[in-house]
């Protein structure tokens, strides 16, 4: 285990890191979602990639089961009838499941950016044959602002 950040330009880099991982990730959701809602499903929207993230994730430990694998009336049967807004049901089983302050637990932002990332490499291997999705980032990144804190 690496230890922690010894100095405040390793702390920024360490945040930095963290930050342009992250944002990858929701990248990749957004231009997979810009894909699947003109091809395979129109109408699919990032609310909707957030929710089949989440309930792919709370699949795990289920023998051979995805997410993405199920029929929509199978995943309307994981999902409880009385319950119209899948994305807060996901999250907030999402967050039932990452306890608060326990050392060694991943936040909630990390799961959730654990499934987000998890569905995109999924949706880029069913859609995309296994390419990364486009992003509207200049390959060395954006350029700093001189006068940005």
């Amino acid at each position: 285990m690496r230890n922690p950040p010894n100095d405040q330009h390793e702390r920024s880099m360490t945040m930095r890191d963290r930050v342009e991982d992250e944002s990858r990730v929701w990248l990749d959701v957004i231009s997979a979602v810009q894909y699947l809602s003109a091809t395979a499903r129109p109408g699919f929207t990032v609310g909707d990639a957030v929710a089949e993230a989440v309930q792919e994730a709370l699949l795990v430990g289920l023998p051979e089961t995805r997410w993405g694998d199920l029929t929509t009336s199978e995943r309307d049967e994981r999902i409880p009838v009385e319950e119209l807004d899948s994305l807060l049901w996901s999250l907030q089983r999402l967050v039932a499941m990452s306890p608060a302050g326990l050392v060694g637990s991943p936040s909630t932002a990390v799961r959730l950016t654990a499934s987000l990332r998890a569905w995109s490499l999924r949706m880029s291997e069913v859609f995309n044959d296994s390419a990364a999705w486009p992003h509207p980032v200049p390959e060395n990144g954006w350029e700093p602002r001189p006068d940005a804190p």
